[in-house]
């Protein structure tokens, strides 16, 4: 054999050696928590138009009553179930809405204005066990926070001390904050903050990087809680942070694309880089993890695609949205994925395989839930 040939051979094996030895290198969250990989490559991945009949015990359907202008909405853009009752955000129109569990409307949350009991716009809002809401007003980079009991009525806002995307209650009055890439407040950098009910801060948590880009923002990501577990995450990152519901973190879920992950360096201008994304894919929002199953949002080759995983068999379900039969996966409450179908999603509704009543309400105009059971 030729010493060009043997020289050759050992490069390749070394090369091979590198890439195996980092495809199972261990991935360690920023905290130490235990760290389990989600490898995106190993599902068999099935595209289809519905969830599969194969993981849902019971579905059914909450007829959204949008009969008197408070709780009239043209959009769904945060949705979460508490205390029996429904809440839509609609970032466009500015409101915040209220349905009791049968569907019927109960009223809005606050007032848009320029008054001191007034909010600008709500950015994202979270309900308490007693009931209480609670929202932010993002207006202008002055960040507040708005208290409403559970009848609706005005308790107070405050100015908070430092720019942040979400929110939730933890126990004994105290709250979780996702903070902004760009907040130049306290806790500047950091991602999370656990603060007491005048919001001085009590635990901090991760660090942004430079690998963000703060002009561009893909998908409407929330804080997701069930199971007394509250989710995190923040687009692109691969990360998903799991949280007691008094603030401690327990473990931390690693989101593999592998050849599809998107660059680093590709992160910090999204826009520049927008026509490379076709060949990517990132969690865009994550709504259910758990033994059996994981669903959430991916953007994927620039679209937004609702997915479930089922972990028992193995398979990645994406949610064709060429064939959809309802819109994202928006909530998941006692193992329950919470969709919805709004008017004008059909050409012919009365085509299509659902209940007459549910097919009914969507032709005069209003939005209908889809709650589907999972086994």
């Amino acid at each position: 054999m030729k010493t060009g040939n043997i020289q050759s051979i050992t490069v390749l094996f070394a090369f091979m050696l590198v890439c195996s030895t980092c495809k199972n290198e261990t991935v360690r969250a920023p905290l130490n928590i235990e760290t389990e990989t989600i490898d995106f490559s190993s599902f068999k991945r099935i595209e289809t138009g519905n969830i599969p009949e194969s993981i849902i015990k019971n579905v059914s359907y909450v007829k959204l009553d949008g009969s008197f202008d408070d709780v009239l909405f043209k959009n769904i853009n945060i949705l979460k179930i508490a205390n029996n009752r429904i809440f839509i955000l609609d970032v466009r129109l500015r409101k915040l809405v209220v349905f009791d569990s049968t569907g019927a409307g109960l009223g809005k949350v606050g007032n848009q204005g320029q008054g001191p009991e007034d909010y600008l716009r709500i950015h994202d809002f979270c309900v308490s066990d007693d009931g209480n809401i609670y929202f932010l007003d993002g207006s202008g980079g002055n960040h507040r926070l708005f208290a409403f009991d559970r009848d609706f009525k005005f308790v107070s806002v405050k100015k908070l001390p430092f720019n942040m995307d979400h929110i939730h209650p933890l126990v004994n009055d105290r709250f979780i904050f996702a903070l902004s890439s760009w907040n130049k407040g306290n806790n500047a950098s950091n991602k999370i903050v656990i603060t007491d009910d005048q919001f001085k801060t009590e635990e901090a948590y991760l660090q942004f990087d430079e690998y963000v880009d703060e002009n561009m923002v893909i998908g409407i990501s929330t804080f997701t809680c069930f199971e007394d577990r509250i989710l995190y995450h923040k687009t692109i990152d691969n990360f998903v942070y799991e949280f007691s519901n008094e603030g401690k973190p327990l473990k931390a879920y690693f989101f593999d694309f592998g050849s599809r992950d998107v660059p680093k360096n590709e992160r910090k201008n999204i826009e520049e880089n927008w026509e490379n994304f076709k060949r990517y894919s990132c969690l865009s929002n994550i709504v259910l993890i758990n033994d059996k199953y994981m669903a959430g949002i991916l953007f994927d080759e620039r679209t937004g695609k609702s997915f479930i995983v089922d972990r028992i068999e193995n398979c990645l379900y994406i949610l064709n949205q060429r064939e959809k039969r309802t819109d994202a996966i928006l909530w998941c409450y006692e193992n329950t994925l919470v969709s919805y179908i709004y008017p004008g999603m059909y050409e012919d509704i009365q085509s299509v395989d659902l209940p007459q009543d549910v097919k009914d309400h969507i032709e005069n105009g209003d939005f209908v839930l889809c709650l589907y059971e999972l086994k």
